[in-house]
């Protein structure tokens, strides 16, 4: 398996070094299950704290010998679909487009598109039309390269990439060349792919000697894109095995040839304990790969997340609510409730030229009138470079510990990724695109509520759009209070109800109570 030697270096001949496992405490189980002789080594180990979970026979789903019933699925269709003919289907098709199944799809899809016999040979294969590539022993060949254009589709020419072995024209002459086009797939990359018979590790003027994470990313500047490629890097190691190992290295694919900058760049540590670099940083040099892998790009056609098609009537993905569950323990977030008798409700103030809430001071005071709720108003900004991973950690913490979170529709609503289990989104107004946020809500398994009293929604105007004159999105509204007061309720009751608000509430208290006791 590929990256499978980051697992021997756990086990030496004395003991296995349990605390290199950095995963959440609920993702332990489906750790061992995946890596058998790390499970022997725990049952023989008597200093290895993970005993308690071994008996567990849980499973991602998308694992060859995984059963149904152990499966990882949250899924929920609580209302029909016209779309399937059964429950079960209705459900199989959510969790195939936007669960683990999209994982056990494209390992079924992938084929051999470089390969040796030879011991010190490379090896490269992909999925379907190359929308994800993995490798060992891989060579690229930058010494001719020219940076400088963004999203550039030949940066890469004939006899670039490569290494020794022979290539599978046949596998990449039936791939959909509708699918060549950056952030869509690597076939633009994987389709110059040669033999170099001639090839010595002496040529290579940079060696990259850990496991190397390329990704495609979207416009970084834009939450809810950038996020796109987290959560696709994220997919790509479901794919690449469950180790999730740190000891990775991060290389963006930036054809334009600049430096790396990030304002998101604490999302990176989910994935990698070394900082990020630009393939822009090997122009010139010929990079010589010991394990590398490409992974899924934010755009591919009809994947996670943007403009993806999601059957109606269901929500709650397994595959994200693991994302948040690997992001939060990864990073470090803190839950510091829930309150005892109060629901946390944030605004988020958007504080830009349009779709900013009018009244939102108004509007949180009068929230703040009603015992039940603690509600505050935020603004998340850009800082300068470097205090960008302590203000984004600041934010992600504010979120992470918000029950409701309200805000207008724009990418700072993609913080609903990042919110707890049993928390509530409201998307104030979303202004002509309904479907964005609500598609993202349902995934994340969040309850999502909107404005639907139009005629209690205000517009500062028209709306301006540059080119296309009025347009919801290039204004300003303000909303009627009675009525938002009514849509806030909604979702704060959905949070007392849940019952992993409850449980954790009881856990904190029980907890408190027991401290106080002593």
């Amino acid at each position: 398996m590929f990256f499978s030697f980051t697992i021997s270096l756990l086990i030496s001949s004395v003991s296995a070094d349990w605390a290199s496992i950095n995963l959440h405490k609920s993702h332990i189980p489906y750790y061992f299950n995946n890596h058998p002789d790390l499970k022997s080594e725990c049952l023989e180990d008597p200093n290895c704290p993970y005993k308690s979970v071994l008996n567990s026979t849980s499973c991602f789903g998308y694992e060859e010998s995984c059963q149904s019933d152990d499966a990882f699925q949250t899924v929920s269709c609580p209302e029909p679909s016209k779309w399937s003919k059964s429950k079960e289907e209705q459900k199989r098709m959510f969790w195939d487009t936007g669960d683990f199944g999209i994982v056990k799809g494209k390992l079924a899809g992938m084929q051999t598109v470089c390969s040796s016999k030879a011991s010190d040979g490379s090896h490269m294969e992909c999925d379907g039309n190359a929308r994800y590539c993995r490798g060992q022993k891989v060579v690229l060949d930058l010494r001719k390269t020219v940076a400088g254009k963004l999203y550039d589709v030949d940066f890469i020419k004939k006899g670039e990439i490569g290494g020794r072995c022979s290539v599978n024209k046949k596998v990449i002459n039936g791939w959909n060349k509708e699918h060549r086009n950056s952030l869509q797939s690597w076939y633009q990359v994987m389709e110059h792919i040669a033999e170099f018979k001639d090839h010595k590790e002496a040529d290579c003027d940079v060696r990259m000697e850990r496991p190397v994470i390329i990704s495609q990313t979207d416009a970084v500047s834009n939450m809810f894109h950038h996020f796109c490629d987290f959560v696709n890097v994220y997919v790509s190691q479901h794919l690449n095995g469950t180790s999730f190992p740190s000891d990775v290295q991060i290389i963006t694919w930036d054809t334009h040839g600049g430096g790396y900058h990030d304002p998101f760049n604490l999302m990176w540590k989910m994935f990698s304990h070394h900082t990020p670099l630009s393939i822009g940083t090997f122009v010139g040099k010929k990079v010589c790969f010991k394990e590398v892998m490409f992974a899924l790009p934010p755009r591919q056609r009809l994947g996670l997340f943007y403009n993806m098609p999601l059957i109606d009537g269901c929500y709650g993905s397994g595959l994200f609510r693991a994302f948040n569950d690997h992001a939060i323990h990864r990073l470090g977030v803190k839950q510091n409730g829930p309150l005892r008798d109060k629901v946390r409700i944030t605004i988020l103030s958007r504080q830009t030229k349009y779709r900013n809430i009018l009244n939102e001071q108004e509007l949180v005071d009068h929230l703040n009138r009603n015992p039940k709720y603690e509600a505050k108003i935020v603004t998340y900004k850009f800082v300068e470079e470097s205090q960008r991973d302590e203000n984004f950690m600041s934010q992600l913490t504010s979120t992470y510990n918000s029950d409701v979170f309200i805000g207008m529709h724009g990418a700072g609503l993609t913080h609903l990724l990042m919110l707890p289990h049993w928390a509530a989104i409201i998307e104030l107004y979303h202004c002509g695109d309904p479907k964005c946020y609500e598609t993202l809500a349902r995934l994340r398994g969040v309850k999502y509520f909107t404005w639907t009293n139009m005629d209690k929604l205000y517009p500062e105007d028209e709306g301006h759009h540059p080119t296309l004159g009025a347009h919801e999105k290039f204004t300003n509204y303000s909303f009627d209070v009675s009525e938002f007061l009514k849509l806030v309720k909604r979702a704060a009751d959905h949070v007392m109800k849940h019952p992993e608000f409850r449980a954790a509430r009881r856990q904190v208290f029980q907890s408190s109570a027991t401290r106080d006791e002593l």
